[in-house]
């Protein structure tokens, strides 16, 4: 959601924003889904079925395969959907992604989006190397690349950006989850601080509001909303 919406229709999210978020509120009311608190579990750390993860893991790389192919196709649905944050605010000039994986949307942006510098924060130096190995990442004045966590990196700047872009997961035994510390209350309040005039924020939440991690995605909903009414 935008951090200061702008004037026109409801919260300038269109019919069908306006229809999801409706949706998506009453799936809240009706769950009764809790903030994401520091310290405390939450669904992130439940231990979920390996067939949905393998899944998903699979179907990105097979998206990220075909983008260092074809840079501007963005094969996996989320990578376009991290696009809607420009209804918002059109012509950031400097965007935050928050984990590198193949590059896909940091590629697209250099293509599409060459003024607008595009600052990425891995906390995996290997998954740098591997994507500058094989999915042609190169650093320039406009597309660079920290090896940090994302939410350190955060406390320690003072850069505001016109969009943060947060696609980051862990990896275990029981498949793949949204680190905790990136999906609290707090974090999102750091982040909002970091956000200019009509700054979005977008995070790329792996789950269905019926069903699998449904618990998880009504969560941090729920979280985002304190901060983003």
């Amino acid at each position: 959601r935008a951090r200061e919406p702008r004037r026109g229709g409801p919260d300038a999210e269109g019919p069908h924003g306006e229809s999801c978020h409706r949706r998506l509120a009453q799936h809240q009311r009706r769950r009764g889904d809790p903030l994401v608190d520091e310290g405390k579990a939450w669904p992130g750390r439940e231990r979920q079925p390996r067939r949905q993860p393998q899944a998903a893991a699979g179907l990105e790389a097979q998206g990220e395969k075909f983008a260092a192919r074809d840079p501007l196709r963005l094969v996996v649905p989320y990578t376009r959907t991290l696009y809607a944050g420009l209804f918002f605010q059109p012509e950031p000039r400097r965007v935050l992604m928050i984990g590198l994986g193949g590059a896909s949307t940091q590629r697209a942006y250099e293509r599409l989006y060459p003024a607008v510098t595009v600052e990425t924060v891995e906390i995996d130096p290997m998954v740098a190397q591997v994507a500058r190995k094989y999915f042609n990442v190169k650093e320039t004045p406009n597309q660079r690349v920290h090896i940090a966590d994302g939410r350190v990196f955060l406390r320690r700047t003072s850069t505001r950006y016109g969009a943060i872009l947060l696609d980051a997961y862990l990896s275990n035994r029981y498949g793949s989850s949204i680190p905790h510390h990136l999906a609290t209350k707090e974090f999102f309040e750091l982040a909002a601080s970091h956000l200019s005039t009509n700054g979005v924020l977008a995070y790329n939440v792996i789950g269905t509001m019926q069903g699998w991690r449904a618990d998880l995605l009504g969560a941090i909903a729920k979280t985002m909303k304190a901060v983003f009414p």
